[in-house]
């Protein structure tokens, strides 16, 4: 049984780091707090993929030993650099001594910075620009971008006749580019033409400037240490000359090599500058041990760097005793993998590009081929451990591909399933596997059309509220790997029916193996599809499709979408359901501030994802409408949370006393008969009527305290009238909220028919109004009605 996993936080880092935009964008502390509970310190763990330098430093300066098995000559320096990340003075120095290299009499700072020169719109002084921006496939720039130090004029502006010129003074050919192409191919070298493809990515200023700072790096006479900085602030700077800036929004994280439509080419000069901070501490900085392959770190924790795939290292690892695997779990990437091979050269020669090379071959990957990259490296892996092995991967920018790939690859390598938690907001996805291979044996269980829809079943049913396809995706794999369907159909002797076997011949995975069949490929199809078609069972789950429009009660449709990734998911026969998730969370953190005083927020949150484990993290939003509604900062008014004074339980009891009776005066002073029933929901024991003379119900009053009210609107009592939600306005934003996130409570307040909400204040106001009469009493308690901000809270 695969256990609920509460989701690690971790905290949000604000430390700059280099080529952070093909990096996984993991928070911080998640793997040291996962060690610190599970494994003992000075233990070996292994990184099979060593895809985030962040989360290998981490379990090092945490007290273990980490193993990791780096095949891109640039994410092993990327390790390398971090390890010893400098301080931002020793980055100064470095620049210092690489700017007063000599190009013939003029120093190289000046010549380069030269190379950027503009003049002002308007003052019309010489300047530097920060950039210059390019149509794709145009001769010349159409606009730059700079800082005027004379006049303080900055900004876009359009490009003159001189930029032009200056542009144009840089050959597409040439001697530098000549270079860039033979640092990793040579010209009878059958990838060259994979270099040159590479290579037009690079507008023909940024390969001669970068080419005149590599060549005088080469033979410049500093210390390892000051090479290596260099070499950090050169790999930023290559990375900044690149084409993939795309103008006037920045695609932050591109992945495949494309030039956009209008992109920004960059000051390389500045760019060095700018890496300063980008690679460097502004104080201390860090030193982690790290040796490499086969010495060994100290026990007090460090890092061993292995230089390779991990097939080769697989078999060596018999006489280390791995107690955990801990990992990022990679993406594919064309846009990083290609341009690591042409930084490699650039930076280390030929030589130091080796067999990673082969991902110049590549021009696109998918989902399918990621799974058997995946699986070769897993499959490696799993039968060097000893059973039951723990394996904490962490899914950065978790999509429905990237998900069903890597349950998928894990599950057939030999790694059964211990636990999954879903960030959704976040996209970020928390996963515990346990080597686990499994012998021989004949699979008679369900067959895995019956294994998704009852998982998607049953978790709609727990969850008491609609999903979004990501959730109700990850119910459904995490179900098949209870049941290692995917181990079954890889092997042999244990087959599921479900699922058939098939040879599609050979295929590489991102370091180059090849000696996977290309079953695993089809597993995720398969896998894949059958989720589809479950979900797509409209006679089992019905889709709510959320047209883009304003206002709480707007009609929300249930349609057959064209597209499963879209719209939330739900039951067409719901039957008896938990209250909502989103019901359950508020209760529970208004039950966690009425217990703590002046509590942290990280205690809070960690509580409520202890509570609301796996896939029912509970998100910021969540988070943050709740607190809105109840908290209030606490006595340091800064870090602490605590519960509002009128929304202590003594006050809110005494709140609805009052609002009872304000509503029977009320009724009684427009002659109408006031009556007082049970209802059969726990979040309003007391309803308040307001009938005619001849007994008809007009009007009934439900007073509430809180926002839980998916009970109360959707058993949607026979009682006749109009039905209103009587309750605190500070719960407004907290309710219209949950009306966004949830089309069946939406729809349960759609007008004509629908529920009304009145605020306890305005109910106080038509108390004391003199003006009220029964003709203008529907009028009237619609004049203070439920409005929706975005909760915009400080929660730190």
């Amino acid at each position: 049984m695969v256990a609920p996993l509460p989701y690690i936080a971790g905290t949000s880092s604000t430390l700059s780091r280099l080529l952070a935009r093909y990096l996984p964008p993991l928070p911080d502390g998640v793997v040291a707090a996962w060690l610190s509970k599970n494994i003992t310190k000075g233990a070996w763990v292994i990184d099979p993929f060593g895809a985030s330098p962040r989360l290998v430093i981490e379990a090092a300066q945490a007290g273990y030993r980490v193993l990791v098995a780096v095949n891109n000559p640039v994410a092993r320096f990327l390790l390398e650099i971090s390890a010893s990340r400098p301080s931002q003075n020793d980055l100064r120095a470095a620049l210092a001594e690489l700017a007063s290299v000599h190009r013939g009499e003029e120093r190289i700072e000046p010549y380069i910075r030269s190379l950027y020169q503009t003049s002002c719109a308007a003052c019309g002084q010489p300047i530097m620009a920060d950039a210059f921006l390019w149509e794709r496939g145009a001769d010349a720039p159409y606009a730059r971008i700079y800082h005027c130090l004379h006049c303080g004029d900055e900004g876009e502006h359009p490009v003159n006749e001189s930029d032009k010129q200056l542009a144009a003074q840089f050959a597409a050919s040439g001697l530098h580019r000549a270079r860039a192409l033979e640092r990793v191919a040579l010209p009878n070298d059958p990838d060259r033409i994979h270099v040159e493809e590479a290579l037009s990515h690079y507008l023909p200023r940024a390969v001669y400037v970068l080419f005149t700072l590599i060549n005088r790096l080469d033979g410049l006479g500093v210390s390892t240490v000051h090479r290596q900085h260099l070499q950090a602030l050169l790999l930023h700077a290559c990375d900044m000359g690149d084409t993939l800036w795309a103008t006037p929004t920045p695609r932050s994280r591109p992945r495949q090599l494309a030039t956009p439509p209008r992109f920004r080419e960059n000051n390389i000069w500045l760019a060095l500058e700018q890496g300063i901070e980008v690679c460097g501490e502004e104080t201390t900085p860090i030193n982690v041990p790290l040796v490499n392959w086969p010495e060994e770190p100290p026990i007090e924790g460090g890092i061993c760097l292995f230089e390779g795939r991990l097939k080769e290292l697989a078999g060596s690892l018999e006489k280390h005793r791995i107690e955990a695997i801990i990992t990022a779990i990679p993406r594919h990437n064309q846009a990083f993998w290609t341009l690591s091979a042409l930084w490699a050269g650039w930076l280390w020669g030929r030589e130091a590009v080796g067999p990673f090379k082969m991902v110049l071959h590549r021009r696109g990957y998918d989902w399918a081929w990621h799974t058997i990259a995946l699986y070769t490296a897993l499959q490696h892996l799993a039968p060097t451990l000893k059973s039951s092995t723990p394996f904490f991967g962490l899914l950065s920018e978790a999509e429905p591909g990237f998900l069903t790939a890597s349950l998928t690859a894990a599950d057939a390598a030999g790694f059964s399933l211990d636990g999954l938690a879903l960030r959704e907001d976040h996209t970020q996805a928390q996963i515990l596997w346990k080597q686990n291979i499994l012998k021989g044996g004949t699979y008679t269980g369900p067959s895995a059309d019956q294994i998704v829809i009852r998982s998607i079943q049953d978790y709609l049913t727990d969850r008491g509220e609609p999903a979004s396809y990501l959730t109700t995706l990850a119910a459904g794999l995490q179900a098949l790997a209870e049941h290692r369907i995917h181990w079954m159909a890889m092997n042999p002797e244990v087959q599921s029916a479900e699922i058939e076997e098939t040879s599609e011949g050979e295929q590489e995975s991102e370091s180059g193996e090849q000696p996977v069949l290309a079953r695993p490929h089809h597993l995720y199809t398969t896998t894949n599809a059958t989720i589809r078609k479950a979900l797509t069972n409209r006679s089992v789950f019905i889709n709510f499709h959320t047209p883009e429009r304003t206002g709480a009660a707007d009609a929300i449709e249930k349609v057959h979408t064209q597209e499963p990734e879209s719209g939330l998911y739900w039951l067409y026969e719901a039957g008896s359901v938990n209250l909502s998730l989103a019901d359950r969370v508020e209760i529970a953190l208004v039950q966690y501030l009425t217990r703590h005083t002046n509590c942290a927020y990280n205690d809070l949150q960690e509580s409520l994802f202890e509570s609301f484990p796996g896939l029912f993290t509970p998100d910021d939003d969540l988070l943050q409408a709740c607190l809105e509604s109840y908290g209030e900062l606490g006595l340091d008014n800064n870090t602490s949370w605590q519960l509002r004074d009128q929304d202590q339980p003594v006050q809110r009891r005494q709140d609805l006393i009052d609002v009872r009776e304000m509503l029977a005066k009320i009724g009684e002073r427009l002659g109408l008969r006031v009556r007082e029933r049970q209802t059969d929901t726990q979040q309003v024991r007391t309803a308040v009527g307001w009938l005619d003379a001849f007994d008809r119900p007009l009007y009934w009053f439900y007073p509430v305290a809180s926002a839980v009210l998916s009970d109360v609107l959707l058993k949607g009592e026979q009682v006749g009238g109009e039905k209103v939600i009587v309750l605190p306005g500070s719960r407004a934003n907290l309710v219209m909220y949950k009306l966004k996130r949830d089309p069946r409570l939406a729809e349960c307040c759609k007008p004509p028919m629908g529920w009304h909400f009145l605020k306890f204040r305005h109910l106080r106001w038509q108390l004391e109004n003199p003006l009220l009469t029964r003709d203008s009493l529907a009028e009237s308690l619609e004049l203070d009605p439920l409005t929706y901000s975005t909760p915009q809270l400080r929660l730190l």
